[in-house]
C-alpha cells in the first residue's frame, strides 16, 4: 500500500511504519474499515504515527494532492494542547506511538460512522471546525488507554525489581509486542489479571523488603528439639494419640522441623510451586489468584528459581514449568483463558507437587497451596508427604479461603493463613518466599 504524508519525513521512519504496517492486524483493519468511505483514510493513519513518533514533526512545503484533504485534520491535531500529553508516552517510541495509532484510529472510525459524511474528498476542512471537541475527547481518551496498555505490558514482562519490565520488552521482536498490546486491549479477564499482578507485585516488594530484614536474625527451616520454634505441622502429631510417640522420639533426638535462627539464606533454593484450587466454588477468585501468580513468578525470577503451576480440581490436568520464573505472553494468555471447574482433590496436586521437587537438586522449595475447598485424610500424608518435607526441607503455605482448617490441611501444612480473600493483608505474608 503507497501511503502520502503531510508531514516531512524520512525514508527511514517511513521504512519503520512500512513494517509496522505490514505486522500489525490491527492497523490493516482500520486501514480497509476507513478507505470505504475516504479513501485518503490509510494515509492519515501514516500521518497520525508520524505525528506521535517524530522528535519535531512539520508539515511539508509541497503536499501530494492525494493527500491534501488530510491536511485539516493533521494541522489541527498539531495545535492542540492535549496532544504534548500523549506525545509525551509515544515520542520516539514506535511501539507507544502504533498502539496510540491504532487507538485514535478507532476514535475517528466511531466518529465518522456517526455523522456518515463526515469526511469525504471535499470536506476535511468544513468538517473539523465541527469536531473539536469530540477529537480533544479522542486524545484524552487515546493518552489513558495506551499509559495503560503499556503498564500492563510493563507489569506482564517485569519482576520485582525496577525497570526490569522494560528491560524484558527491549527484548521481543516489535511484532510480538504490537500483538500483546493489542490482546491486552481486547482482552478484559487478562488486563484485569494485570490489574491485580501490579497491586500484588508492589506488595510482595514491601515484603521481600522485611523478609531481608528479618533474615539477619531468623533463617528458615532445620530439625531440632526446640518447641518455641518448631512447626506447626510437628505438633499436629503431638496432638494425635497415635503419633505422639513418634513426636516425642523426634524431640529427644533433635529431629523435629523448626524455624532456623541461621542468619543465612542459601544460594540456590528449589523451585516456588503455586498449587492453585480451580474448582466451581472458585471461579469468583480467578482473575485475583491468576494475578498472585505473576507475583509469585516475578519473586521466582528475582531469586532466580524455577517456578511451578499446578491448577487442580478433581484432577490434576496439566503442571505448567516456567524456568527461572520466566513466561512467554502466549502463555499467559493461555492461563488467563482457562480454568478446570469441577471438584476438589488435594491429594492428587500435592503429590504432583512432590514429584517436582523430588526431581529438583536444591533444597528449601516452597509450595503455596490455595483453596476454599476440603478433602478426606488417606495415609500417604503421615506416610508419604510429611517424610518428604523432612528429607527435601521444603514447606508449604496454605492459603484457606471462606472456611476453617481441617486436620488434613494441618498435618500438610506449615503454616495456615486463613481469609475471605486473596486481597486480606494476612495473605501478603505468602510473599516471604
Amino acid at each position: 500500500m503507497e501511503f502520502h504524508y503531510v508531514l516531512e519525513t524520512d525514508y527511514l521512519e517511513e521504512k519503520r511504519w512500512a513494517f509496522l504496517f505490514q505486522v500489525s492486524r490491527s492497523l490493516q483493519e482500520k486501514a480497509r474499515a476507513g478507505s470505504t468511505t475516504y479513501s485518503s483514510f490509510p494515509s492519515l493513519l501514516a500521518d497520525m504515527f508520524m505525528l506521535l513518533f517524530q522528535e519535531n514533526p512539520r508539515l511539508r512545503q509541497n503536499i501530494s494532492p492525494v493527500a491534501v484533504t488530510n491536511e485539516p485534520w493533521i494541522s489541527f491535531l498539531l495545535i492542540q494542547v492535549s496532544i504534548a500529553e500523549l506525545r509525551d508516552l509515544t515520542k520516539l517510541n514506535d511501539l507507544a506511538a502504533a498502539v496510540a495509532t491504532i487507538i485514535l484510529a478507532d476514535k475517528l472510525l466511531q466518529q465518522f460512522n456517526y455523522r456518515g459524511t463526515e469526511l469525504s474528498s471535499s470536506s476535511g476542512a468544513s468538517s473539523i471546525r465541527g469536531s473539536k471537541a469530540n477529537l480533544d475527547r479522542h486524545l484524552h481518551e487515546a493518552t489513558k488507554q495506551t499509559k495503560e496498555t503499556l503498564e500492563a505490558l510493563d507489569r506482564m514482562m517485569g519482576g520485582l525489581r525496577s525497570q526490569q519490565g522494560r528491560q524484558e520488552l527491549s527484548r521481543i521482536p516489535l511484532q510480538d509486542k504490537l500483538l500483546l498490546a493489542e490482546k491486552l486491549r481486547h482482552h478484559p479477564k487478562l488486563k484485569k489479571i494485570m490489574e491485580h499482578a501490579g497491586r500484588f507485585i508492589q506488595t510482595a516488594q514491601i515484603k521481600q523488603r522485611q523478609k531481608h530484614k528479618e533474615s539477619m536474625q531468623y533463617g528458615e527451616i532445620t530439625l531440632g528439639g526446640e518447641l518455641a520454634r518448631v512447626l506447626p505441622s510437628e505438633w499436629v502429631k503431638f496432638l494425635s494419640p497415635e503419633r505422639r510417640r513418634v513426636f516425642l522420639k523426634e524431640w529427644s533426638e533433635g529431629k523435629l522441623m523448626q524455624m532456623d535462627r541461621s542468619g543465612k539464606e542459601s544460594l540456590k533454593r528449589g523451585p516456588i510451586v503455586l498449587i492453585l484450587d480451580q474448582s466451581g466454588s472458585m471461579q469468583s477468585q480467578d482473575e485475583l489468584s491468576k494475578g498472585f501468580m505473576l507475583a509469585l513468578m516475578s519473586i521466582a525470577k528475582k531469586q532466580l528459581r524455577d517456578f511451578a503451576y499446578i491448577p487442580f480440581a478433581s484432577h490434576v490436568k496439566e503442571t505448567y514449568l516456567f524456568p527461572k520464573g520466566k513466561i512467554q505472553a502466549s502463555q499467559l494468555i493461555e492461563l488467563a483463558e482457562s480454568f478446570l471447574n469441577g471438584g476438589t482433590n488435594f491429594e492428587a496436586a500435592l503429590k504432583e507437587g512432590l514429584k517436582l521437587i523430588e526431581l529438583n537438586p536444591y533444597q528449601r522449595a516452597d509450595i503455596i497451596f490455595i483453596t476454599d475447598g476440603m478433602d478426606s485424610y488417606t495415609e500417604w500424608y503421615a506416610d508419604t508427604f510429611v517424610p518428604a518435607k523432612k528429607r527435601k526441607g521444603f514447606r508449604v503455605i496454605t492459603i484457606l479461603m471462606h472456611t476453617h482448617p481441617s486436620s488434613t490441611i494441618g498435618l500438610f501444612s506449615d503454616e495456615v493463613i486463613a481469609a475471605n480473600s486473596l486481597l486480606d493483608e494476612c495473605v501478603s505474608d505468602a510473599f516471604k518466599l
